[in-house]
């Protein structure tokens, strides 16, 4: 419980469960089964400590969420500023920094790129058109889930 209520004074405003298991990858930067236990029961203190009245549930009800990700996502906030001036000075600033860095990185890397890389796409599709033969088999392949063994009928691509 300590660990989330650090981490949400370094951030200014709510965050979200995805927000906790980005900074938990500071205290154990391995991908393992460990670490998902570790997640968990951070989540289960964010929810621990809304009973205890540190933190309040934030609903982004008709808004579009500021961090990008969907609404659905559980979303905290501090319940007053009185605990964040006590306990923001418990953590270094390096640390800080850190937890920082990996929330915006891993907010970026799951919500902005996949935007930016999709608008990438199609400004090259617009350019070059879709592609080449081998190319478009390629993306077919990818794209469709077929039984082993069955073999793509080249007669039915678009040419």
């Amino acid at each position: 419980a300590q660990r989330v209520i650090k981490w949400a004074t370094v951030l200014d405003g709510p965050f979200s469960a995805l927000d906790v298991a980005s900074a938990n990858r500071v205290h154990r930067p391995s991908f393992d089964l460990l670490a998902f236990h570790d997640s968990v029961r951070l989540l289960m203190s964010c929810e621990w400590l809304v009973g205890q009245k540190f933190l309040r549930r934030f609903d982004c009800e008709d808004d579009e969420p500021a961090d990008g990700q969907t609404k659905r996502l559980p979303r905290w906030e501090i319940e007053n500023l009185l605990i964040r001036k006590v306990v923001s000075p418990t953590m270094l600033h390096s640390q800080r920094a850190q937890v920082k860095f990996c929330v915006l990185l891993a907010r970026h890397l799951n919500i902005h790129l996949p935007i930016q890389m999709q608008k990438k796409a199609a400004m090259h599709e617009e350019l070059f058109g879709k592609g080449s033969r081998p190319q478009r088999l390629r993306q077919l392949r990818r794209n469709s889930i077929t039984p082993r063994g069955s073999v793509h009928e080249e007669g039915r691509l678009a040419q």
